[in-house]
């Protein structure tokens, strides 16, 4: 069982914790299950990049150097950041892994 004290270091991706929804904008209550799978926030202080990720950023790094474009990522996607995604692995119940790719919004 993982705790959010001792979360592994993510690859190419983020832990988000969702927020189980007790009711909706209505103010209907839901039934217990129910969760908002598609958004949360990121509880992981760090990204590592494999070398298929690092190989897709020097594809794109015309104006900025490969370390440069991984800082930009890691400052954008730090621990507090409420997202929006597209899926993710659950891995606990209230805790996902989401791939970068898979992020579609930030919340400010």
């Amino acid at each position: 069982m993982m705790t959010k004290n001792k979360l592994f270091t993510p690859i190419d991706g983020v832990i988000v914790e969702i927020q189980k929804e007790e009711k909706n904008i209505m103010g209907i209550e839901l039934p217990k299950n129910s969760q908002k799978k598609n958004e949360g926030i990121i509880i992981s202080n760090d990204i590592l990049f494999s070398s298929k990720k690092l190989k897709e950023l020097k594809a794109y790094t015309s104006f900025q150097s490969i370390k440069e474009r991984e800082d930009t990522i890691k400052n954008v996607f730090k621990k507090g950041t409420k997202i929006k995604f597209l899926e993710g692995i659950i891995i606990e119940d209230d805790l996902f892994f989401v791939y970068l790719d898979k992020i579609i919004g930030i919340y400010k």
